[in-house]
């Protein structure tokens, strides 16, 4: 007759950052006996395998997986073992960072036009930098009239 025993972690998952859209996986081996239950929770709801979340279970090692992470999904993630002889409990904060190259960053001026004076009939050039992601598209007036 087997000895029972509590369930337990034998290798744990820690915090995680990740760019939104990319696949993050929690990985642990556990231990117990008999066999513990598995219940995974994104901030307290409990989680199944779907579309973009797989949950997997191969003989003592269990895994959480997002095939694509989402802003929405960010939050505690826990692991939560159960069998007769008692419970175990691995936490973990998943920080899911936005894809800039997805959003961006607005337009802005490093250096502005400055002002300049020229003689009548003369020529005249202004120069800008800018940054924004992806590039600006620069349009530049006079008088109120797009120049071309």
């Amino acid at each position: 007759m087997d000895a029972h025993v509590a369930p337990d972690f034998l290798t744990k998952f820690y915090d995680m950052e990740v760019v939104e859209g990319l696949p993050v996986e929690f990985v642990c081996v556990i231990d117990g006996n008999p066999d513990p239950q598995v219940t995974w929770l994104l901030n307290g709801k409990e989680v199944e395998s779907g579309s973009d979340i797989l949950i997997r279970r191969q003989e003592d090692s269990v895994m959480l997986a997002f095939r694509s992470v989402q802003i929405h999904q960010e939050g505690e993630v826990i692991c939560k073992l159960k069998n007769d002889s008692g419970e175990a409990i691995c936490k973990a904060k998943l920080k899911v960072k936005e894809d800039i190259g997805k959003k961006g960053d607005r337009p802005i001026f490093i250096e502005r036009p400055s002002d300049k004076e020229v003689n009548e009939g003369g020529e005249v050039t202004f120069e800008c930098v800018i940054s924004g992601l992806p590039d600006p598209e620069v349009t530049w007036f006079y008088n109120g009239r797009e120049l071309y």
